[in-house]
């Protein structure tokens, strides 16, 4: 699952838990692992899908404080703006599970590496 949002992407690894607005048959998918994906589709890590709703308001009321926007109608405009003007069918809820380990080029030493990718929980 690709987060093209750099903030909500953010804000998805600090908390842990994320609400997003998507298409497709994630209804089918509760409880399995997904691949999470930055915006230029490098691999992030993995979340396990919690729960999927129908993009109903007061859903959208209900989960606005774990989607990483302030409000609402910020939420429901940047949704549009990725799908062609239109408000996608559901909202997943996904928990972070970790972070895929790629490789340690470009650290200085251990503890650089270590510290991005356990970051704050050490």
């Amino acid at each position: 699952m690709k987060f093209v949002e750099e903030r909500v992407l953010n804000f998805f690894l600090e908390k842990r838990i994320v609400a997003t607005m998507r298409n497709g048959k994630y209804g089918l998918m509760i409880g399995d692992d997904v691949d999470i994906l930055n915006g230029s589709g490098t691999p992030i890590g993995k979340a396990k899908v919690v729960a999927v709703l129908l993009n109903y308001p007061k859903f959208r009321q209900l989960l606005v404080k774990y989607s990483g926007f302030n409000n609402v109608k910020e939420w429901e405009q940047t949704a549009k703006k990725l799908h062609n003007g239109k408000l996608p069918k559901f909202i997943v809820l996904l928990r972070f599970t970790g972070r895929d380990v790629q490789e340690t080029k470009g650290f200085e030493d251990v503890n650089e590496f270590i510290d991005e990718i356990i970051g704050e929980e050490r």
